[in-house]
């Protein structure tokens, strides 16, 4: 157990005075909590606590305008947490007796029986936590940013906030469980998934600020539920398992503001180790569907980004559209961040033969893991551990084949973009349906026709489609053409027999004849339009309208 010093100065008319100093029993990394109370009124209606918050003027005119004083706490690390060098909001322990510490000062000052109003941010968040627990009775809202650690539930819990940003998944999960839990006991509580860095979020605090005065006008407005994926309102639930999925508003004129700042918190996230030295870590985005089935399907999209953080805005955000043309079809989707792991514009049979090897047996490492992570997501949220649509675009196209090619088990079709690194194609991934595209104007584009000539020579159902005029970019086009391959893939599996094989089979003796310098299409017997070197063989019509302009 530490002492604790409590210092407690009182600001009124611009006079200080010191009120008293004691010593209360705290465990854990705090080692001094300082409390700065300014009143602006004899007799305030109540308390506004902001902890590990600077005193700002629009914190300070909303204590004046609702009659509040203003109490600011401060928390100071112990010696040994600044020692082990830990940081602020990573590492403090709860503090079990906030209330207690809080209340010991406000009694001299006669306002230990007013309400209370309580923003805590990052180890602050903490302290707010607790003082609601401990204080029940006493603390009419409260509200909390980045809290790291969270008590365990009294038996009522007055009307909290809690906001968690979704970079730090773990402390994300916990701060989103709790507010579950106390959901189901019937607590009213409000849940904001914040994207991007944890950092004092001034759109937030001014949403507090209007719940608060809510709060305070409470016998004249009327509290809503709202839930948390569609953001719209809905009836105030009375089950458990519903309420869980809801929040609690106190108005519904603050509904826009919730909305505003909430993000649904539908994506999760799981981390695998290679043992790779230049790639330790893969993080792998998941996001379901709002109304996932049993087994639904996966459609994986890996792109350039190396930075996790980067990875979790492209799973949230939808830039390219992946996550629209998945939920449209009831599937989830998956990213990850990717490295360099092979030497860029150059394939296996452009390289040395020991560097080659070398390679290879780098990414078997990585390959593996990442087909751990899918496992483990597939079989943790119920959706279909093979059958994968696949995506990858520059570096992650790259990425998108060499993982293919060693787990052909796990997916049913790629389209590689822009891809200008391609390892040797193996007999065992003829059960994928491949598609490259690229832009002719791209560099990669000479060794994306090298890899197609190799692998149609292995018998792999492999399309290869140029886009003119594009050079290494992605664009509505190939996007499009992506897009439309999948639904193409969707709609053929739906007949009897093995699709991969079937197309193998087709595009030996083509139904028509795609030109690769124009994306013009000729039937079988007007071959001869199409000079050799630029032809690529298309099974069918419906692949026919889908590649290109189709030439009767």
């Amino acid at each position: 157990m530490l002492g604790l010093g409590l210092l407690v100065s009182l600001f009124a008319e611009s006079a200080r005075a010191e009120i008293r100093n004691e010593e209360f029993p705290l465990a854990g990394d705090i080692a001094n909590v300082k409390m700065a109370l300014e009143t602006f009124e004899p007799s305030p209606k109540g308390v506004l606590v902001l902890v590990g918050r600077a005193d700002d003027a629009e914190w300070r005119q909303f204590a004046q305008d609702n009659h509040l004083a203003l109490c600011l706490v401060r928390l100071v690390l112990s010696a040994k947490a600044l020692a082990n060098a830990k940081t602020w909001g990573n590492s403090p322990a709860p503090v079990p007796n906030a209330g207690s510490l809080l209340f010991k000062a406000l009694t001299p000052l006669h306002l230990a029986g007013k309400p209370i109003y309580a923003f805590g941010f990052r180890d602050g968040g903490n302290f707010v936590c607790s003082l609601a627990n401990d204080r029940t009775l006493r603390v009419s809202a409260w509200a909390c940013q980045a809290a790291t650690r969270f008590p365990v539930p009294a038996r009522e819990i007055p009307y909290g906030i809690v906001a968690a940003s979704d970079l730090d998944r773990s402390l994300y999960d916990q701060a989103r469980s709790y507010v579950r839990q106390l959901r189901k006991r019937g607590a009213a509580m409000a849940w904001i998934s914040l994207p991007g860095k944890v950092q004092q979020n001034l759109k937030l605090e001014a949403f507090v600020r209007d719940c608060f005065a809510a709060r305070l006008a409470a016998s004249s407005v009327k509290a809503i539920a709202v839930d948390n994926e569609t953001r719209t309102e809905v009836p105030i639930p009375t089950g458990p398992e519903a309420a869980g999925a809801t929040s609690i508003l106190p108005s519904a004129t603050v509904l826009a503001g919730w909305s505003a700042l909430h993000q649904p918190n539908d994506i999760v996230t799981t981390t695998v180790a290679t043992g790779v030295k230049e790639f330790p870590r893969i993080v792998l985005a998941l996001r379901l569907p709002a109304d996932p089935e049993p087994q639904a399907r996966i459609l994986a999209y890996s792109y350039y980004f190396t930075s996790v953080g980067n990875v979790l805005q492209l799973a949230r955000d939808d830039k390219f559209g992946w996550n629209k043309f998945a939920a449209k079809r009831g599937m989830a989707t998956l990213t990850w961040n990717v490295e360099t792991l092979w030497q860029n514009q150059k394939s296996f049979d452009q390289i040395e033969s020991g560097d080659a090897l070398k390679q290879s047996r780098t990414f078997d490492a990585v390959a593996r893991a990442l087909d751990a992570g899918i496992l483990k997501l597939a079989s943790q949220y119920q959706l279909r551990d093979s059958g994968i649509l696949m995506y990858g675009c520059s570096r992650g196209a790259n990425f998108a084949l060499r993982l293919a090619m060693r787990e052909p088990q796990r997916f049913s079709a790629v389209v590689a973009h822009i891809a200008n690194s391609f390892e040797r194609p193996q007999p065992a991934a003829g059960g994928v349906v491949w598609a490259i595209t690229n832009g002719q104007l791209d560099p990669g584009a000479k060794n994306a026709r090298r890899y197609y000539d190799q692998c149609r020579a292995l018998g792999l159902p492999f399309f290869l489609r140029l886009f003119p005029e594009l050079r290494h970019d992605e664009n509505k086009e190939s996007l499009g053409f992506a897009m439309a391959f999948f639904d193409y893939i969707l709609s053929e599996e739906r007949t009897a027999g093995n699709l991969a094989r079937r197309l193998a089979t087709q595009s030996e003796k083509p139904a028509y004849v795609a030109d690769l310098a124009n994306a013009l299409v000729f039937p079988a017997d007007k071959k001869d339009a199409v000079p050799p070197g630029q032809r690529v063989g298309i099974p069918n019509e419906e692949m026919a309208r889908l590649w290109g302009r189709l030439i009767p």
